[in-house]
């Protein structure tokens, strides 16, 4: 059901911001009750939605995903970190036609709002994979907007949560 609701070419944007949010509460009230086949569908539905266009249904994304991540196993968060910096470092064709330039805007920016996830998903401990991810954050800083919005957010939510425990 979920997954129809997140259709794009069906659904109204709201109606996939509203699915998605109802996703990451719903998963957290009967994670025990679903199956391992049901939790990695609704985990891709999530990541497949951080490429959607709509800000608003990218927000609801990232937050189902950061809830899903807080509660995995590193090894399962590191091949999502590499997967998403894989996808923000793709370049942007400059003079190509403009649907394939969307497209690969789109990547970028889910890539990096993925990235975000995961800095979310740990915000008072330092995990092996967080550097990395803060690393390709970085170097998004002087992306075009929003892109560089979204990595500055994320580093400043980074610092934020972290920088009492920079002394250690």
């Amino acid at each position: 059901v979920l997954e129809s609701l997140c259709d794009t070419e069906k659904m109204s944007w709201y109606v996939r911001a509203n699915a998605l949010s109802f996703l990451g509460t719903f998963r957290v009230y009967h994670s025990f009750s679903l199956s391992e086949d049901q939790d990695r569908r609704l985990k891709l539905l999530c990541v497949r939605s951080l490429r959607d266009e709509r800000p608003e249904v990218h927000d609801a994304a990232m937050n189902a995903l950061t809830g899903f991540l807080s509660s995995m196993d590193d090894d399962y968060v590191r091949k999502h970190v590499v997967k998403f910096v894989k996808d923000a470092s793709k370049r942007i064709p400059k003079k190509e036609l403009a649907e394939k330039r969307r497209v690969s805007l789109n990547r970028r920016h889910g890539g990096l709002i993925g990235l975000t996830a995961v800095v979310r998903a740990f915000p008072y401990s330092m995990r092996t994979f967080l550097p990395d991810a803060l690393v390709c954050l970085s170097n998004h800083l002087n992306d075009p907007a929003p892109l560089n919005k979204t990595a500055q957010k994320a580093l400043t939510e980074f610092k934020r949560t972290h920088q009492d425990t920079w002394t250690k």
